[in-house]
């Protein structure tokens, strides 16, 4: 939709009335929009301008009840649901992405958290090796487990490093953790 704007001094989205009157008619609901300031949004802006969503961490929204609850209507407060202004539009039929698998996911936080240099206690690195030496031994439910535990408590990842040429008892230390972690 076209002829709006912002007023910077005044903090709100300015239009002709005739383009106010228009889209309020066809959705009554941004009336309260008309007159409404945002004084934060500048403040906003400016925490969001050089983030871009690349979905590296996108978590899929669709599976209901994981957690034990359903999601509800994903309305926005203000009663649109999705800041599309055509009445005519219908809703395309949602595509099913592909959930990156959890060795990925783990590949990708190990790969991460290498980046971040020596704070990490050797956690990129516990990881890395993880998937490298214990992968067949686990499954990938279990790997994910495993490096969200190593992840919240680095320390892990130094016992781990320290159980590096005995198998055995590396297996065995990661088995405590998944039982401690459920």
């Amino acid at each position: 939709m076209s002829g709006f704007g912002w007023d910077d001094d005044m903090q709100k989205v300015t239009a002709d009335e005739d383009v106010w009157d228009d889209l309020v008619k066809r959705r009554p609901e941004f009336k309260k929009w008309r007159t409404k300031s945002f004084p934060s949004f500048n403040r906003m802006d400016a925490l969001n301008s050089k983030s871009t969503a690349t979905g590296a961490f996108a978590r899929d929204g669709g599976a209901a009840g994981e957690d034990g609850e359903e999601e509800g209507d994903d309305e926005d407060e203000d009663g649109d649901g999705d800041g599309d202004d055509d009445e005519n539009d219908t809703t395309p039929a949602a595509r099913k992405r592909s959930r990156p698998s959890a060795v990925t996911a783990m590949a990708d936080i190990a790969s991460a958290l290498r980046a971040m240099g020596s704070q990490d206690e050797g956690l990129g690195e516990a990881l890395a090796e993880l998937l490298e030496r214990d992968s067949e031994h686990f499954e990938e439910d279990e790997l994910a487990s495993l490096g969200l535990a190593l992840a919240d408590k680095p320390r892990l990842a130094s016992v781990y490093h320290s159980f590096a040429e005995k198998p055995e008892l590396r297996h065995s230390f990661l088995r405590k953790v998944l039982a401690s972690e459920r």
